[in-house]
């Protein structure tokens, strides 16, 4: 009897051992996954932003290097900049926006209404200048120009 409940004993503890293993694995995959998307989110964000910075420069018709000197920054910074590289600071956001005499917005889309940025900037585009409200696919909200302006 004592041999019995030794080796049942042992097979709670290794029991136990294996299932703190598995949870510990699957906890770190979770935090790993999370992370993963956390990290492509921001990659993503960065690399839109690069692609709006470099539309207001050849909207504005100027040089890297001008661009630079109106942002007081150096070329190189610029070019980090426009590759996505870099993760530009709200005072650096607000420097490109009055060099390029332009205007910041920014909108928060529910991922589950169907509209990808494109998409969105048509839409608001197109219904603003009629002064149009329009409704997302999938939600019941209605949107219109003052809304999205903030107003």
């Amino acid at each position: 009897m004592p041999k019995r409940k030794a080796r049942l004993k042992s097979l709670v503890s290794s029991s136990k051992y294996q299932i703190e293993s598995i949870a510990m694995t699957y906890i770190d995959s979770w935090i790993k996954e999370v992370l993963d998307t956390e990290s492509s989110d921001l990659e993503a964000l960065k690399n839109r932003i690069a692609q709006k910075i470099e539309a207001l420069i050849e909207r504005n018709e100027m040089s890297r290097a001008e661009f630079a000197k109106q942002l007081g920054v150096s070329a190189p910074y610029v070019t980090k900049l426009l590759r996505g590289d870099s993760n530009p600071s709200l005072k650096t956001l607000v420097k490109v926006a009055r060099a390029c005499d332009a205007e910041i917005q920014i909108d928060f889309i529910p991922e589950d209404s169907g509209c990808s940025d494109h998409v969105w900037e048509q839409l608001h585009k197109q219904k603003s200048e009629r002064g149009e409200a329009f409704k997302l696919s999938g939600t019941d909200q209605w949107y219109n120009h003052s809304f999205l302006a903030g107003e």
